[in-house]
């Protein structure tokens, strides 16, 4: 199952590495949620942040949970250190991903990222 959810959430990251924001529409449900520090988005907003081209310049996950919370409903938790284009300071977050396999595909159906703040 760990797999399956890493690839799948891998899909994502690779979306937003390349300002694919078809593929990224494709890849979250009609009804999908997300919360981040700025607020909540659904799938619409997400995928439009693509519009202008990639978001993300690089990306490493690391630290991989996964559970499975009913068949076909699966909770990934993990650790990203990424940076965004024409910058070199590299962010760092917990994100937290449920997957959903409906009508025969996986679609993510709601992310939550927060921000790691080093501790002194």
């Amino acid at each position: 199952m760990e797999a399956l959810a890493l690839g799948l959430e891998k899909q994502v990251w690779g979306a937003s590495m390349r300002g694919d924001a078809g593929a990224d529409r494709r890849l979250l449900a009609g009804d999908f949620l997300g919360v981040y520090a700025a607020g909540r988005a659904g799938r619409e907003v997400h995928a439009a942040q693509l519009d202008n081209g990639p978001t993300v310049a690089s990306y490493r996950l690391s630290g991989e949970q996964v559970m499975e919370l009913a068949p076909g409903l699966l909770l990934l938790s993990y650790r990203a250190e990424f940076t965004v284009p024409g910058a070199t300071e590299t962010h760092r977050m917990l994100v937290t991903s449920i997957w959903q396999r409906r009508g025969g595909e996986w679609l993510n159906v709601f992310s939550q990222d927060t921000e790691v703040i080093a501790r002194a």
